[in-house]
């Protein structure tokens, strides 16, 4: 089911079967959101990063990832230094179940 209904989503979302057929897909993660103002160049970078794809013969595929903005993460960055081993075991564990799908 799940390698029938790929092709099926991906003409759905606009892209013909000749669009990916025989091309790797490439998955380009991206952490870019509002809340994370580091990653304000993110958008224009990625779109760079898909034409590179495209032109060497793949098929780009963005995937979003949760990110926290330092400004944002309270008191302070220091005091959640102790889980950042947790936050980056989360991370990969969402990026390998979207690069499963």
């Amino acid at each position: 089911m799940c390698s029938v209904s790929h092709p099926a989503r991906s003409r759905q979302l606009g892209y013909s079967s000749e669009d990916f057929a025989g091309k790797p897909v490439i998955g380009i993660v991206n952490t870019w959101s509002d809340m994370n103002t580091c990653h304000g160049h993110f958008p224009q970078r990625v779109e760079q990063i898909k034409r590179g794809v495209l032109e060497a013969g793949g098929f780009p595929v963005e995937l979003p990832a949760m990110s926290l903005g330092e400004i944002f993460v309270k008191p302070s960055t220091s005091c959640t230094a102790i889980f950042s081993p947790w936050k980056r075991k989360c991370f990969c564990a969402r990026i390998r179940s979207m690069a499963r799908c």
